[in-house]
C-alpha cells in the first residue's frame, strides 16, 4: 500500500529525473516478455534448472541452507536461478561481506557472466538490492531489479515455475567474472574514521530509531548497541513504500528533511544537486550492510552517488575472537569491543 502522502512531506519544488530508475528497475511485464512468457504460459514442475536465456540472467535471491528454499521449490519465475545471499557472506558468526575475488569466483561458477544482463528479485528489497549492490562493486555492468519483486509478478498473473525439493544449487555453466571492481562502491572501516577527522562525507544511519538510539543491537548475533558518532539517522523503512509506489520525488524529499539531501533544491536542474559542504558524499550504513544496500538503490535511482559501509555497525563496534569455551549469544566466540568510537 502506498502511504506517502500520509507522511506530510513536501515536493512542490522538486523535480526528480526518472532516467537512472529507469535503467535500473523493471516491471513485471518487462521481464515476462523478455523471458518470452505470458499469463498463459503453462505451470511447469521440473526435475532440473534450465539456464536463463542467451544473456539475460534472473536470479531469485534468498538465504538458504544449501538447497534451494521452500518459496523457491514452491514457485518462482521460471527460468530463475537460486542464489543464496550466504554466497556473500563469511559466514558465522559475523556475516559480513566476503573479499572481491571470492566474490566474484562466485559468480562465475553458478554461471553469472560480467557481461550478462541481470534481474534480480526477492520477496523483500532488501535481498534483492544486496545482491544488486554487491553485483554492481564486483563490475558488473547491468543489474536491474524488478520492482516490487516476486509480489509484482504474482499480481501481474503471470505464471510461477516449481522444482524438486532435491535441486542442487549449481545451475548454468561456470562463466567469465573478472571484471575490474569498483572500490568506490564500498566503505571500510578505515575509510569510516578518516570520514570522521576529515569531515568530508556524510554518514547516514538507516537503522531503527531503537537502534540508532541504543536500545538494541538489532541482531541476536551482536551484543553491542549504539551508533557512529557524527551519523545521521534516516532509517530505511520508510524507503520500502516509497520504492514500491515508484515515488522518487518522495525519497528525495524524505531525505532531505532527514538532513541527507540539501535544504534547497535548483529548480533548474532535474536531479536534485548538493549545495553545502556539509551535505558530502553520503555514506550509509547499517548493521552488516543490508538496509544500507536498499538506501544506495534508492540513490541509484535518484541518479545520485552514495557509498556503502558494508560492514556496518557490526564491523565497527565489534571484534570476535575464536574460543571454543566461549558461551553467550556466539558460542564459540568472545565479542571484543573495538578502539572505535561509539555514541
Amino acid at each position: 500500500m502506498c502511504t506517502s502522502r500520509d507522511m506530510g512531506l513536501v515536493r512542490a519544488r522538486l523535480r526528480v529525473d526518472t532516467k537512472a530508475a529507469n535503467a535500473l528497475l523493471v516491471d513485471a511485464n518487462w521481464l515476462a516478455k523478455s523471458l518470452g512468457i505470458s499469463a498463459d504460459y503453462a505451470e511447469v514442475d521440473r526435475a532440473g534448472l534450465l539456464p536463463a536465456r542467451d544473456s539475460l540472467v534472473v536470479l531469485h535471491a534468498e538465504w538458504a541452507d544449501g538447497k534451494p528454499p521452500a518459496s523457491f521449490i514452491a514457485g518462482h519465475i521460471p527460468g530463475a536461478l537460486h542464489f543464496d545471499t550466504d554466497w556473500l557472506e563469511n559466514g558465522y558468526p559475523r556475516w559480513l561481506l566476503l573479499d572481491a575475488p571470492s566474490l566474484q569466483q562466485c559468480f562465475a561458477a553458478r554461471g553469472i557472466g560480467v557481461d550478462d544482463t541481470i534481474v534480480v528479485y526477492a520477496e523483500t528489497y532488501d535481498a534483492a538490492c544486496r545482491l544488486w549492490w554487491v553485483l554492481r562493486y564486483c563490475g558488473a555492468q547491468d543489474v536491474r531489479v524488478l520492482a516490487g519483486g516476486l509480489q509484482s509478478w504474482r499480481a501481474a498473473g503471470l505464471p510461477l515455475e516449481r522444482v524438486a525439493a532435491n535441486v542442487e544449487c549449481v545451475h548454468r555453466s561456470p562463466a567469465r567474472f573478472d571484471a575490474r571492481v569498483c572500490d568506490q562502491h564500498l566503505v571500510r572501516t578505515a575509510d569510516v574514521r578518516g570520514t570522521l577527522a576529515q569531515c568530508d562525507s556524510q554518514l547516514v544511519d538507516v537503522r531503527s530509531t531503537n537502534e540508532f538510539a541504543g536500545l538494541l543491537s538489532g541482531y541476536d548475533y551482536l551484543d553491542r548497541a549504539g551508533r557512529i558518532p557524527g551519523a545521521v539517522h534516516a532509517s530505511v523503512e520508510p524507503l520500502y513504500d516509497l520504492l514500491n509506489c515508484l515515488d522518487f520525488a518522495g525519497i528525495a524529499a524524505y531525505w532531505r528533511e532527514r538532513g541527507v539531501m540539501p535544504d534547497r533544491v535548483d529548480d533548474e536542474v532535474a536531479v536534485p544537486t548538493r549545495t553545502n559542504a556539509q551535505a558530502g558524499t553520503p555514506i550509509f550504513y547499517c548493521g552488516s550492510g543490508w538496509r544500507s544496500s536498499v538506501a544506495v538503490f534508492c540513490a541509484a535511482c535518484l541518479g545520485l552517488q552514495a557509498r556503502n559501509y558494508s560492514d556496518g555497525w557490526c564491523g565497527w563496534s565489534t571484534r570476535y575472537v575464536k574460543d571454543d569455551a566461549a558461551r553467550g549469544s556466539t558460542p564459540g566466540w568472545w565479542q571484543e569491543p573495538t578502539d572505535n568510537p561509539i555514541e
